[in-house]
């Protein structure tokens, strides 16, 4: 029997894994069926006890109170699946120690490869993505060689700002940076949307999974979210990967990793398409994409600091201690005070350049903020 562990089980991918697997186990056969044998959860909660009953799950960690330890012998416990649903840097440890233990790792903290990157390289296979547009790439590379791609098109929504110029930006509220138009996601993802990093993350997760440098990659406006990933290949094809924005199909897709799970959600109405729009970004108002790039053309470790300082600067916009602008204004102070550019890195490497960064975006000066509210 194919057995899961859902590591952040409460959250909205974690919630969403369980609603495919309860789907399936009610049409497959006994022997076909999935096992969820673990569960953890940042906080204890009345859902967390919920789940472990619906499922019958013995194991069950609350991390804050349990403690990393625990959490990481959870995910190193045999399974065939782990799901890493862990938000942050924090998600990258139970994701080598699922790896260690020969799991298939099931993907949704891009923080992993891009703060983990090379650390990650020799897992590779044993990786398979849940964000959508990863999962897009993966479905359509799985039987291709990565030296026929020619270029990789991510599309993003835009996120609530898209078409505002910078001016428009200087005054954006935590109200306004939450109303996202497409997905339904936890409110620092949803954050990240709008001031474009989370792009950002996952070109750089991109060149990681895939092995693809960034210039190999774009990334394109498709404001519906219906399509996730566009592959041309060196023959003058292209693979256009099309779907509904709903997280539960690349958890299908993975879940069933050769084949199909059915489900019940509709499929794109192909008259629809006729309408799609692939659109630039734009960097003036949205830099941090090209602020990734630059930051991978130096090393990996830029990415790991680009990552940590923006942590730490989404917390402070949520505590209305810095304004929006302030986000990516000082993700780029904290990567230009960054000189090492290693290239073969240990896990004390990850973590220093981690703890480095955070200590620098806590510590910066931000006058934009302060220059907004004197108005």
């Amino acid at each position: 029997m194919t057995s899961v562990i859902i590591l952040g089980s409460t959250g909205s991918v974690g919630t969403q894994t369980l609603e495919v697997i309860s789907a399936f186990n009610r049409v497959a056969l006994p022997k076909e069926r999935i096992k969820v044998v673990g569960l953890a959860a940042k906080h204890d909660s009345e859902l967390l006890k919920t789940q472990a009953e619906r499922f019958q799950v013995k194991k069950v960690v609350v991390y804050e109170r349990d403690g990393r330890e625990v959490l990481l012998e959870l995910a190193k416990s045999k399974a065939t699946f782990v799901v890493n649903a862990i938000g942050g840097y924090f998600g990258l440890f139970p994701s080598l120690a699922a790896l260690s233990s020969k799991s298939t790792l099931l993907l949704a903290n891009k923080e992993t490869l891009v703060s983990g990157g090379p650390l990650l390289d020799r897992y590779l296979k044993q990786i398979i993505p849940l964000d959508s547009e990863h999962s897009s790439i993966w479905q359509i590379l799985r039987n291709e060689d990565p030296a026929d791609v020619r270029r990789v098109i991510i599309t993003a929504s835009g996120g609530p700002f898209f078409g505002k110029h910078i001016g428009q930006l200087f005054n954006a509220s935590l109200e306004d940076a939450l109303k996202h138009p497409t997905w339904s996601m936890g409110q620092v993802i949803t954050i990240n949307s709008a001031t474009l990093v989370n792009k950002a993350l996952e070109l750089a997760e991109a060149c990681a999974l895939f092995r693809l440098p960034a210039d190999k990659i774009e990334i394109k406006v498709e404001r519906t979210s219906q399509v996730h990933a566009i592959v041309e290949f060196v023959d003058g094809s292209t693979s256009v990967q099309i779907a509904p924005p709903d997280m539960r199909i690349p958890i299908s897709v993975a879940l069933g990793v050769h084949r199909r799970i059915p489900n019940e959600i509709e499929s794109v109405d192909l008259t629809d398409v006729q309408k799609l729009a692939f659109l630039n970004v734009d960097n003036q108002a949205f830099p941090a994409i090209s602020l990734m790039r630059k930051c991978l053309a130096q090393g990996p470790l830029f990415a790991t600091v680009y990552n940590a300082a923006n942590e730490i600067l989404v917390e402070k916009f949520i505590q209305n201690e810095i304004g929006f602008l302030d986000i990516v204004s000082g993700i780029d102070q904290v990567v230009g005070q960054f000189t090492n550019t290693k290239s073969k890195l240990t896990l004390e490497d990850v973590k220093s350049a981690d703890q480095w960064a955070r200590e620098r975006a806590d510590e910066i000066k931000l006058d934009l903020f302060d220059v907004i509210n004197a108005f």
